[in-house]
């Protein structure tokens, strides 16, 4: 699954006077675009939303598997904004009876605007990222932790709970199945295994669903950051695995920041300006190779 969101946070002085938004728009498909304020950090949200189907050559009629929330005005607070990738409660997973969550289950992440701050959950391999002005350049800068079997805390978590953590060359003997020495972005990661089963392998130690993975720890508790937005922080993203599994977090921040229309407001870039080094190639795989659905949300 690959879902994006994006969110510019700009200085309402910047953009003239606030407007829009209101209520909740979510989904599977299709496109939205919104204009919210934050009055308490003087600050206009802009969004947008695009969902495209996966590619899947037998299954060409497959529905989109990602899902997207933008609540703007949470709870009915003009100064709370909710933006999520993949919205879903464990518990009513479990509890519906048109849902087997058995074997199956998902990443999500979620970011929360509260008046000057940034409140980001995320369960699994999905992830934010924020866009910050910092040494003449935007850079990326982290909004949460990957919570992978990569993770020698996460790691050892699971171990307690009865996992073994192997790849599945590991599992097939090719590797030695004792070995650490897993390399991101060179075979097969270290996955999640019950200790008398092939199951449920899983590459990520956290989820909501996966009610088989839940017995050797994969667990469905969020871990959550909180920051203060500032005036060097121009954007952020909210991305599931599809999209961060082929792009680094600073790819995503270029492409962006490549995006925006009025770059100018920024007082940072001309449109020639913006890097584009490596990134158009792997814009390219990522939404044309990849059999993931992707949704992406920018502002």
């Amino acid at each position: 699954m690959g879902c994006a969101q994006g969110k510019c946070c700009v200085p309402r002085r910047q953009r003239g006077r606030g407007g829009g938004g209101g209520g909740a728009v979510g989904g599977r498909g299709g496109a939205t675009l919104g204009r919210v304020a934050v009055p308490a950090a003087g600050l206009v949200l802009e969004y947008a939303t695009l969902a495209v189907a996966g590619l899947y050559p037998d299954s060409p009629g497959r529905e989109s598997q990602d899902a997207h929330l933008v609540a703007t005005r949470f709870a009915g607070h003009p100064d709370l904004h909710l933006f999520a990738a993949l919205p879903a409660a464990n518990a009513e997973m479990h509890a519906a009876d048109e849902v087997d969550d058995s074997m199956s289950g998902t990443t999500a992440v979620a970011a929360l605007v509260a008046g000057g701050a940034l409140h980001v959950a995320n369960v699994g391999d999905s992830r934010a990222v924020a866009g910050v002005w910092r040494e003449g350049r935007v850079a990326a800068e982290e909004l949460s932790w990957d919570q992978t079997p990569f993770r020698a805390d996460e790691r050892a978590r699971v171990k307690a709970c009865g996992a073994r953590v192997m790849s599945v060359e590991q599992v097939e003997g090719v590797r030695d199945p004792e070995a650490e020495g897993w390399v991101a972005d060179e075979g097969d990661p270290p996955r999640v295994w019950a200790r008398d089963g092939l199951y449920p392998g899983t590459a990520f130690t956290r989820s909501l669903g996966d009610q088989a993975a839940e017995a050797v720890g994969v667990i469905a508790e969020p871990e959550v950051k909180s920051v203060e937005i500032t005036p060097a922080h121009l954007f952020f993203v909210v991305a599931s695995d599809g999209v961060f599994e082929f792009l680094s977090s600073q790819d995503v921040v270029d492409m962006n920041l490549m995006q925006c229309v009025n770059l100018s407001a920024f007082g940072l870039y001309e449109a020639s300006d913006v890097p584009r080094t490596g990134v158009s190639a792997k814009l390219m795989k990522c939404l044309n190779g990849i059999i993931y659905s992707r949704t992406a949300l920018a502002v």
